[in-house]
C-alpha cells in the first residue's frame, strides 16, 4: 500500500504522529 505509506509519511511531518498510532488510526478508518 505504497499511497498509505506516503500518506503516513505525510501525516508524520505535519502532526509528528508515532507510526504505530497511524498505523491503528488508518486501520480503525479502513475497517
Amino acid at each position: 500500500m505504497e499511497t498509505i505509506k506516503k500518506f503516513q509519511d505525510l501525516l508524520k511531518k505535519l502532526f509528528q504522529f508515532e507510526t504505530s498510532d497511524l498505523d491503528f488510526g488508518i486501520y480503525r478508518i479502513l475497517n
